[in-house]
């Protein structure tokens, strides 16, 4: 017993490494990511907390436990490790804490790290810097005075690190409850043998690309017959975060306001829903991110939505590795997080249904293999489906792929598209359907580039061959045509006396949309070149 006490106050400096660290990666960085991405979250601290003090715990253990065995086994190897260690310690803190400023924008989008030349060979300099101070400082001091470094600094760390996670408190909305909803798959399948209001958002989908592509190989007159095509269309936002609640609620948002409760409010408000609702329509909104933002009290009126899910707790824990590595891998390492194919929304487990994933494969599994249930119920659905959202991962065929294109992922979002239609065709369900096929912002390599999203629309009973509309549309008059279709108009009727010479957009950074500028489409849609500033700016207070 004497012994192996005697081991462990040799391995004080081994155990103290391991609190630095366990600290640092499994209980500071995953609360640092929850209070800076607040919105993405669709559980609270107080789910959070008890999961990252455990994996913490755990760690911090299973690492001393590591440093005890090898000093056990050998004494030099011990030294060697614990010294080693250390090193990678400072740099990834330093890394991780300091050097972030220019890390690139987590969107989903593939990160061509070949743009951060100058962030690599920062990193190379810390590299090089801390490995040769910390060598240098070794052989001046010799083994045991440096183990008091080690010893000291990482007791440092770990303070400096828990009075920062202590001050997360005080960040705006950071010890909300949250509402921890969970979409499914409830319904997915029914069609109503009365009337179905369908709309079907493919994410992330420039217009002109779209039909290119349905030109290349589809018969786009068959497959989009009764349909009109609206080519003019500009969305009013850039980001799917605010398309959403935009195009139900039809109100601006400037930073005024909390988000959350702007978003609820068009939720809520929504003439659409409400008039749904009136006319006895079963709802289901099959979105699985942005209806985290909700947090009011009527989200009962969505029949697939629960209000209770179990949290994935190893899911959640490769989530989270995912976005340490991507913050405290050096440049040259930080393509191999896979920062990529983050989720915070695949930790959720269904109880009694599956969980709606919006990942490409997954609603066209459902599409073409589920059993069609016709009921007697008139049938709202909102398919919010991934559509042309980086990273491009599928075929045309919707297999996987590596070296996948834009291009690619839309045409599997157009395989994706036939199939639905099919559906509807063979159970008899296309005619007596309002169908709205949309994106929620178009694409480009720059954020201006994505304000012409797709618009194809037929109303209930509409019989011609597909056309070609060139009003010049804004997502400003997307709400009440919604409510003109479902009271029965066809496309000839919608969108009637507009002046739209001039077209507002709200533009915006990713994760810098503190301010929001005004810009004014003054052309045609998809011309970025007509698209002028106002100069007003609207400020988060």
């Amino acid at each position: 017993m004497q012994k192996i006490k005697d081991i462990i106050k040799l391995s004080y400096g081994g155990i103290l490494l391991s609190l630095c660290i366990s600290f640092m990666l499994m209980f500071y960085e995953p609360i640092n990511m929850y209070a800076n991405n607040l919105d993405d979250f669709w559980f609270d601290i107080y789910t959070f907390v008890p999961f990252v003090l455990a994996q913490f715990i755990v760690s911090f253990f299973a690492l001393s436990l590591l440093f005890i065995i090898i000093n056990l086994i050998n004494k030099k190897a011990y030294k060697f490790v614990l010294i080693s260690a250390f090193i990678l310690t400072i740099i990834g803190y330093i890394q991780g804490n300091f050097l972030i400023g220019n890390l690139p924008a987590i969107s989903g989008d593939t990160i061509n790290y070949d743009l951060y030349t100058k962030d690599k060979i920062i990193s190379i300099i810390l590299w090089v810097l801390i490995i040769g101070s910390s060598l240098f400082t070794l052989y001046k001091i010799k083994y045991e005075k440096f183990e008091k470094v080690i010893k000291y600094s990482s007791l440092i760390i770990v303070a400096i690190l828990f009075v920062t996670s202590i001050s997360f408190i005080a960040k705006p909305h950071f010890l909300d409850k949250k509402d921890e909803t969970t979409t499914t798959y409830k319904n997915f399948s029914n069609l109503s043998s009365d009337k179905n209001y369908l709309i079907f958002l493919i994410d992330q989908v420039d217009s002109k690309t779209f039909n290119e592509e349905i030109e290349k190989y589809w018969n786009k007159k068959e497959l989009l017959k009764d349909f009109t095509y609206y080519p003019d269309t500009t969305s009013t936002y850039l980001w799917t975060q605010y398309s959403i609640p935009f195009i139900f609620g039809g109100e601006w948002y400037e930073n005024d306001s909390y988000f959350k409760d702007y978003f609820t409010k068009q939720i809520d408000n929504a003439e659409l829903f409400n008039k749904l609702e009136k006319e006895n329509y079963q709802l289901n909104l099959y979105e699985n991110y942005e209806i985290t933002n909700y947090n009011g009290n009527n989200l009962d009126r969505f029949d697939n939505i629960i209000l209770s899910s179990k949290l994935n707790k190893k899911e959640l824990f490769k989530q989270e590795i995912k976005y340490v590595l991507f913050k405290y891998l050096p440049f040259q390492l930080k393509k191999y997080s896979k920062i990529e194919s983050f989720s915070i929304n695949d930790t959720k487990i269904g109880e009694d249904y599956e969980p709606y994933i919006s990942w490409n494969r997954v609603p066209y599994g459902h599409i073409k293999e589920d059993t069609v249930n016709i009921v007697e119920d008139k049938y709202f659905q909102f398919i919010h489906i991934e559509g042309g959202h980086a990273p491009f991962q599928y075929k045309k065929d919707l297999s996987y792929t590596d070296n996948g294109t834009y291009r690619d992922s839309i045409d599997a979002s157009i395989t994706i598209l036939e199939s639905y239609l099919k559906r509807l065709k063979d159970n008899n369900s296309f005619d007596n359907s309002v169908i709205v096929i949309m994106a929620d912002h178009g694409y480009g390599e720059k954020t201006i580039e994505r304000g012409n999203p797709i618009l194809y629309i037929k109303g209930f009973n509409e019989k011609h061959d597909y056309k070609v509309s060139n009003k010049k549309i804004s997502f400003e008059n997307i709400p009440s045509a919604f409510v003109e279709l479902l009271e029965g108009s066809k496309t000839d009727d919608i969108f009637i006396d507009l002046d739209n010479s001039e077209r507002r957009i709200l533009y915006c950074e990713l994760h810098h949309c503190e301010t929001l500028t005004e810009m004014i489409q003054k052309g045609n849609a998809w011309n970025t070149n007509t698209i002028v500033e106002t100069g007003k700016e609207y400020v988060k207070k």
